[in-house]
Protein backbone atom coordinates (compact mmCIF):
# COMPACT_ATOMS: atom_id res chain seq x y z
CA UNK A 1 0.00 0.00 0.00
CA UNK A 2 1.31 3.43 -0.88
CA UNK A 3 1.44 5.53 2.25
CA UNK A 4 1.75 8.88 0.51
CA UNK A 5 -0.53 9.53 -2.44
CA UNK A 6 -1.42 13.15 -3.26
CA UNK A 7 -4.79 12.68 -4.98
CA UNK A 8 -4.98 16.22 -6.33
CA UNK A 9 -1.51 16.22 -7.93
CA UNK A 10 -1.07 14.03 -11.05
CA UNK A 11 2.73 14.46 -11.01
CA UNK A 12 2.82 13.53 -7.34
CA UNK A 13 0.73 10.44 -8.06
CA UNK A 14 3.07 9.45 -10.90
CA UNK A 15 6.08 9.95 -8.63
CA UNK A 16 4.62 7.81 -5.86
CA UNK A 17 3.70 5.08 -8.37
CA UNK A 18 7.18 5.14 -9.90
CA UNK A 19 8.94 4.98 -6.53
CA UNK A 20 6.68 2.07 -5.59
CA UNK A 21 7.52 0.22 -8.81
CA UNK A 22 11.22 0.95 -8.43
CA UNK A 23 11.09 -0.58 -4.96
CA UNK A 24 8.91 -3.61 -5.76
CA UNK A 25 9.67 -4.74 -9.32
CA UNK A 26 12.45 -7.34 -9.59
CA UNK A 27 13.80 -5.75 -12.78
CA UNK A 28 14.55 -2.52 -10.92
CA UNK A 29 18.07 -1.69 -9.72
CA UNK A 30 16.31 -0.38 -6.59
CA UNK A 31 14.30 -3.56 -5.97
CA UNK A 32 13.84 -3.89 -2.19
CA UNK A 33 16.23 -0.95 -1.71
CA UNK A 34 13.69 1.82 -0.98
CA UNK A 35 12.01 2.06 2.40
CA UNK A 36 8.37 2.69 1.54
CA UNK A 37 7.14 2.83 5.13
CA UNK A 38 9.82 4.82 6.95
CA UNK A 39 10.16 1.93 9.38
CA UNK A 40 13.10 0.06 7.86
CA UNK A 41 16.18 1.79 9.21
CA UNK A 42 18.52 -0.70 7.51
CA UNK A 43 17.39 0.59 4.08
CA UNK A 44 19.22 3.80 3.18
CA UNK A 45 16.82 5.16 0.56
CA UNK A 46 13.48 6.49 1.72
CA UNK A 47 10.37 7.06 -0.39
CA UNK A 48 9.99 10.59 0.97
CA UNK A 49 13.54 11.43 -0.05
CA UNK A 50 13.37 10.15 -3.63
CA UNK A 51 9.78 11.07 -4.53
CA UNK A 52 10.40 14.84 -5.01
CA UNK A 53 13.20 14.20 -7.50
CA UNK A 54 11.17 11.52 -9.29
CA UNK A 55 8.29 14.02 -9.43
CA UNK A 56 10.60 16.48 -11.22
CA UNK A 57 11.32 13.80 -13.83
CA UNK A 58 7.67 13.53 -14.81
CA UNK A 59 6.76 17.23 -14.48
CA UNK A 60 6.13 19.66 -17.32
CA UNK A 61 9.73 20.94 -17.28
CA UNK A 62 11.22 17.50 -17.87
CA UNK A 63 12.09 16.03 -21.27
CA UNK A 64 10.30 12.89 -20.03
CA UNK A 65 7.00 14.78 -19.61
CA UNK A 66 5.50 13.79 -22.97
CA UNK A 67 6.29 10.11 -22.54
CA UNK A 68 3.75 7.63 -21.21
CA UNK A 69 4.22 6.50 -17.63
CA UNK A 70 5.51 3.13 -18.86
CA UNK A 71 8.10 4.86 -21.09
CA UNK A 72 9.17 7.13 -18.22
CA UNK A 73 9.57 4.11 -15.98
CA UNK A 74 11.53 2.14 -18.61
CA UNK A 75 13.87 5.05 -19.23
CA UNK A 76 14.39 5.53 -15.49
CA UNK A 77 15.24 1.82 -15.17
CA UNK A 78 17.89 2.20 -17.88
CA UNK A 79 19.36 5.24 -16.15
CA UNK A 80 19.45 3.54 -12.74
CA UNK A 81 21.01 0.41 -14.23
CA UNK A 82 23.78 2.52 -15.74
CA UNK A 83 24.35 4.12 -12.31
CA UNK A 84 24.37 0.74 -10.56
CA UNK A 85 27.01 -0.58 -12.93
CA UNK A 86 29.39 2.27 -12.08
CA UNK A 87 29.84 0.70 -8.63
CA UNK A 88 28.31 -2.76 -9.10
CA UNK A 89 30.30 -4.46 -6.34
CA UNK A 90 29.08 -2.02 -3.70
CA UNK A 91 25.57 -1.24 -5.00
CA UNK A 92 23.10 -1.20 -2.15
CA UNK A 93 25.80 -1.10 0.52
CA UNK A 94 26.47 1.83 2.81
CA UNK A 95 29.90 2.39 1.26
CA UNK A 96 28.63 2.62 -2.32
CA UNK A 97 29.55 5.91 -3.95
CA UNK A 98 26.38 6.16 -6.04
CA UNK A 99 23.76 4.49 -3.84
CA UNK A 100 23.55 7.09 -1.09
CA UNK A 101 20.42 9.24 -0.96
CA UNK A 102 22.14 12.58 -1.63
CA UNK A 103 24.20 11.30 -4.55
CA UNK A 104 21.30 9.40 -6.08
CA UNK A 105 19.04 12.46 -5.77
CA UNK A 106 21.69 14.60 -7.47
CA UNK A 107 21.98 11.98 -10.23
CA UNK A 108 18.21 12.02 -10.71
CA UNK A 109 18.47 15.78 -11.19
CA UNK A 110 21.19 15.20 -13.77
CA UNK A 111 19.08 12.64 -15.63
CA UNK A 112 16.97 15.17 -17.66
CA UNK A 113 20.12 17.10 -18.61
CA UNK A 114 21.66 13.94 -20.03
CA UNK A 115 18.44 13.09 -21.90
CA UNK A 116 18.44 16.56 -23.47
CA UNK A 117 22.15 16.38 -24.31
CA UNK A 118 21.90 13.05 -26.14
CA UNK A 119 19.67 14.69 -28.76
CA UNK A 120 17.98 11.35 -29.26
CA UNK A 121 14.29 10.76 -28.85
CA UNK A 122 13.84 9.72 -25.21
CA UNK A 123 11.95 6.60 -26.31
CA UNK A 124 15.08 5.50 -28.23
CA UNK A 125 17.45 5.85 -25.26
CA UNK A 126 18.74 2.85 -23.38
CA UNK A 127 21.28 1.86 -20.77
CA UNK A 128 24.29 2.30 -23.09
CA UNK A 129 23.34 5.90 -23.90
CA UNK A 130 23.75 6.96 -20.26
CA UNK A 131 26.98 5.15 -19.45
CA UNK A 132 29.44 7.49 -21.26
CA UNK A 133 28.00 10.48 -19.43
CA UNK A 134 27.99 8.85 -16.02
CA UNK A 135 31.56 7.57 -16.38
CA UNK A 136 32.76 11.17 -16.51
CA UNK A 137 31.80 11.65 -12.86
CA UNK A 138 34.87 11.70 -10.64
CA UNK A 139 34.28 9.00 -8.03
CA UNK A 140 36.75 10.68 -5.69
CA UNK A 141 34.49 13.73 -5.52
CA UNK A 142 31.77 11.49 -4.04
CA UNK A 143 33.68 10.39 -0.96
CA UNK A 144 31.93 10.21 2.38
CA UNK A 145 33.50 13.40 3.73
CA UNK A 146 32.69 15.42 0.62
CA UNK A 147 29.08 14.28 0.62
CA UNK A 148 28.63 14.83 4.37
CA UNK A 149 29.85 18.39 3.92
CA UNK A 150 26.94 19.01 1.52
CA UNK A 151 23.90 19.55 3.73
CA UNK A 152 20.20 19.53 2.83
CA UNK A 153 18.76 20.68 -0.49
CA UNK A 154 21.57 23.16 -0.95
CA UNK A 155 23.97 20.26 -0.58
CA UNK A 156 22.21 18.18 -3.21
CA UNK A 157 22.30 21.18 -5.53
CA UNK A 158 26.04 21.49 -4.89
CA UNK A 159 26.55 17.77 -5.65
CA UNK A 160 24.43 18.14 -8.79
CA UNK A 161 26.41 21.21 -9.92
CA UNK A 162 29.68 19.37 -9.41
CA UNK A 163 28.47 16.34 -11.40
CA UNK A 164 27.00 18.55 -14.12
CA UNK A 165 30.34 20.31 -14.57
CA UNK A 166 32.17 16.98 -14.72
CA UNK A 167 29.78 15.47 -17.25
CA UNK A 168 29.30 18.47 -19.53
CA UNK A 169 32.62 20.31 -19.33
Amino acid sequence: MRLVRPDDDPYGIAAVEMVYLLATEEESPLFQRIDLTGEQSEILLKQGSLAPDIKNLVSKRSPLHDLSFEEQYRLTLHFLAAIRDLDADNWGKTDSLFYGARVLRALLRLFPDIVRHTRKMPTKLNYQDFTPYLRKIDKHSLGTEEIRAAQGSAGIKAIYDQMYNQVFS
